[in-house]
């Protein structure tokens, strides 16, 4: 798994995903990349920042990101990079942003299911906004959303209960995403 390998894979990436842009475009939808964390078998996941300037390379209009924005925070973890960064340099190509809380701790442990990696915070836990280590306020002054964007509440079902308490959390998270942004996103 040399540099190169990973150069040439990225270039095979960008081919595939500008004539996968010209499909999108004939019909009439956006393709939307999501950026992931590391998880076996997974061994090279893009930092939102490499994300970014994929899509940067790309150029194609019908070829944009969801943010997912825990899933950032989780790969810059693990990468020992600035989150804020790396969600800033993606926002700007996000048409839908996946939010939901968590630690932002990789799995390492020992822990083999949901409730002994929620015990831990370890993970991708989709946890109501608030409940994890993510500093929403931040993210909200530091993303640059692109027009449009629908920001997208995805909770764990064992959060159900939350859900009522969660909309007022989103629609204000969403506001302060607008106010940054040239025209509105949508809370869903």
């Amino acid at each position: 798994r040399s540099e190169d390998d990973i150069e040439v894979a990225y270039s095979r990436q960008r081919d595939a995903l500008a004539r996968a842009g010209d499909r999108a475009a004939a019909a009439d939808v956006t393709l939307c990349v999501e950026n992931i964390f590391r998880f076996e078998p997974m061994r090279e996941t893009a930092l939102p920042s490499r994300l970014a300037a994929v899509l940067d390379a790309v150029d194609h209009p019908h070829v944009r990101a969801t943010l997912d924005v825990s899933h950032a925070f989780l790969r810059a973890t693990e990468a020992r990079v600035d989150f804020m960064n790396e969600i800033s340099a993606l926002a700007p190509f996000a048409r839908h942003v996946h939010v939901h809380d968590s630690f932002g701790r990789p799995v390492e442990s020992w822990a083999i299911d949901e409730a002994e990696r929620l015990a831990l915070g370890e993970g991708d836990l989709h946890l109501p906004l608030g409940w994890g280590g993510i500093d929403w306020d931040q993210v909200a002054a530091r993303c640059r959303l692109a027009p449009g964007a629908v920001v997208n509440l995805e909770l764990n079902g064992r959060y159900r209960a939350e859900l009522p308490g969660q909309i007022s959390v989103l629609r204000q998270l969403a506001q302060a995403f607008a106010a940054c942004a040239p025209r509105p996103a949508t809370a869903v």
